[in-house]
């Protein structure tokens, strides 16, 4: 009997998924930008901003509910058990951190905001190999962090010089 072989095993898929995670994830900054233009929500304006995220992030489970089990050929839902796990995981991964994101986000640029959360990568090597020590820092990864970390101060102080 053979068995079929897995799709996302192919270095193309791979790639094209990568791609299209990519785009995705870049163009969040500047949908939100545009929506809060489309929609007139000012940067003062949190309450408006939480509904707004709110509304992304109900339809993007009601989809990732739908593609699911679209995939899985069955119904997904989470078992009872898993329900606090969820909780907890939603209010520090989803809500807390996107409560900032979106506040945030209305008192800067789509681009500086890229480049500020780019630095969760440098952040990544650093906690990895300094606190969890899964990771070896090496001089190539400190003098990347380091590069990294004045790009983003560099293209902040910029803005100060521009006020």
């Amino acid at each position: 009997m053979r068995c079929k072989e897995n799709i996302l095993t192919k270095t193309p898929a791979v790639i094209m998924l990568a791609f299209i995670c990519s785009v995705l994830w870049g163009s969040a900054f500047s949908g939100v930008k545009i929506g809060y233009e489309k929609f007139g929500i000012d940067f003062a304006d949190w309450s408006s901003q939480m509904i707004f995220a709110g509304v992304r992030f109900a339809i993007a489970g009601i989809m990732a509910l739908v593609f699911g089990s679209i995939s899985a050929h069955k119904v997904l839902l989470p078992t009872r058990r898993s329900v606090p796990k969820i909780m907890v995981i939603s209010m520090f991964q989803t809500i807390l951190q996107y409560i900032f994101y979106y506040i945030g986000l209305a008192h800067t640029t789509g681009v500086k905001a890229v480049v500020i959360v780019a630095a969760n990568c440098f952040m990544a090597i650093l906690i990895s190999s300094l606190i969890y020590k899964t990771e070896k820092l090496t001089l190539h990864k400190m003098i990347g962090c380091i590069l990294r970390f004045s790009g983003i101060i560099i293209i902040n102080l910029s803005e100060l010089c521009d006020s």
